[in-house]
């Protein structure tokens, strides 16, 4: 950016930093609990931290409260005030316009001595409360904010209240005075808070984007999810093509290639893993891929163990072995996280991955809670636009999923490049299992399970010291 003033947050850095010039008037608005205070001391400290003094004005807060508070955050304001970085001023509450004025008067004077590059006032509304009937210090207060920042070279961050059922700040007109406008919403989905950051206005910055989920971490403070805009469609990487573990799925499927979407599906009272756990263990090793898994339903261990019991050597079983050192699992619970904070964790951790594969497991978990809950088309948005970032960064992806119904395996299959559906018939007392597999632009085929076993037992010449039987 150049000017060396930052958000303090890596979303809004990369989205915002260009309207956080030097003279820039920021406006933190929202109902009470929507998270001003922790995203106006994120900018402070931030800015502080680098050298940039910042003055935090309050008319209600205590300073020792504030300070123990934000350090649950990850923030050490008492670090920046021994440094003379950081220094909180109580303010007064005020009465009328004569107090207005002293009070301005006030902040003037602290920030010329503190030499002051970052100033925070929390908050506007005893401010504006008292403009209700006062045209001339509507008038004082405007131009006084619009003129702050520029006086000092810096950026100043004002808080305001906004009413539950509004959707504006009603006092003061200090919104329209202000270089950057945003909105801190908290909203309930699911019986689950999610919380919204509206950019209303961000002079400077090209804005493509009208709302980011967020969440307030113990330890890290404000965490914003900035999901990709991807208004082309990338096409997969046909000039690479993956090593498949067996002459069976060579001839069913030809290849595979980066940037390309699997889906897998057994029944729902029939688990097969013992039949294809093995073809994805060799296909991982076979080319050396750095694979993400990210769960729904079964921890790290269970994935493991399943990894053993899948290919029937105990744990002595090189191929596991290899694949376990490829291989990291990540977990979520999705009925603790909202929609949005769910798509946004798993686009953050691929980013910081940056695996060759990212398995899926057990799709059809955040699909009921989710999809079939009232939010499909939402639901269908984020992960159209989850699936087309991971074809653009050249990751495959498998989608695992039991099957639960028609309309599921429908609209996933409609989603993939390849289809892998396991599929049981019972005959008298016996039990087949099939797979029927198709990939774009190819014929279906259907492998028994002689075929499967078949696969087995090549990638186990290789890599095992014995197929199962």
């Amino acid at each position: 950016m150049g000017n060396g003033f930052r958000w303090g947050i890596e979303s809004l850095d990369e989205l915002l930093g260009k309207a956080l010039i030097p003279g820039t008037s920021i406006l933190l608005a929202g109902n009470p609990g929507a998270g001003k205070t922790t995203l106006a001391a994120t900018i402070c400290y931030a800015n502080a931290s680098r050298g940039n003094p910042c003055l935090y004005f309050s008319f209600y807060e205590e300073e020792d409260r504030f300070i123990s508070q934000m350090k649950r955050y990850g923030m050490d304001f008492d670090r920046l005030a021994e440094n003379k970085l950081f220094q909180y001023m109580k303010l007064p509450l005020i009465l009328d316009t004569d107090a207005l004025e002293a009070i301005l008067e006030s902040i003037t004077q602290y920030a010329d001595e503190a030499k002051a590059k970052v100033i925070v006032v929390d908050s506007f509304t005893p401010l504006g409360m008292i403009l209700r009937e006062e045209a001339r210090a509507r008038e004082i207060l405007q131009n006084y904010f619009y003129t702050l920042a520029r006086t000092i070279g810096g950026i100043v961050v004002i808080i305001a209240e906004i009413p539950y059922g509004y959707q504006r700040v009603e006092i003061g007109g200090v919104e329209f005075v202000t270089d950057i406008v945003l909105i801190l919403k908290h909203i309930v989905v699911n019986r689950l808070i999610t919380r919204i950051l509206e950019i209303r206005k961000a002079r400077g910055a090209p804005i493509n984007v009208a709302e980011l989920p967020f969440s307030i971490i113990d330890g890290r403070g404000i965490v914003v999810y900035a999901p990709p805009i991807i208004k082309a469609i990338p096409p997969p990487r046909r000039d690479i093509s993956y090593k498949l573990p067996c002459r069976v799925f060579e001839n069913a499927l030809k290849s595979l290639h980066p940037g390309e979407v699997v889906y897998v599906e057994y029944p729902a009272d029939c688990r097969v893993r013992h039949l294809l756990v093995p073809a994805l263990l060799g296909l991982i090793v076979e080319n050396n891929l750095k694979t993400l898994i990210i769960s729904y339903h079964r921890s790290p261990k269970e994935i493991e163990e399943g990894y053993y019991l899948a290919v029937g050597e105990g744990r002595q079983s090189g191929l596991v072995k290899r694949a376990l050192e490829l291989t990291e699992v990540y977990t979520i619970n999705p009925s603790a996280m909202s929609l949005e904070e769910i798509y946004s964790t798993e686009v953050q951790v691929i980013q910081r991955r940056r695996p060759d594969v990212v398995l899926f497991e057990r799709i059809e978990v955040p699909a009921y809670i989710h999809e079939y809950s009232g939010y499909e088309g939402l639901y269908y948005k984020y992960l159209r636009d989850e699936l087309l970032l991971l074809r653009k960064q050249g990751v495959l992806t498998f989608r695992v999923s039991s099957h639960v119904s028609d309309s599921h395996y429908n609209k996933n299959a409609s989603l993939s490049d390849v289809v892998l559906r396991a599929m049981k018939l019972i005959r008298g007392d016996k039990l087949e299992l099939f797979l029927y597999t198709w990939r774009t632009n190819a014929e279906p085929r259907l492998l028994t399970e002689s075929d499967l076993w078949t696969c087995i037992k090549e990638i186990c010449s290789k890599h095992c010291k014995s197929a199962r039987p």
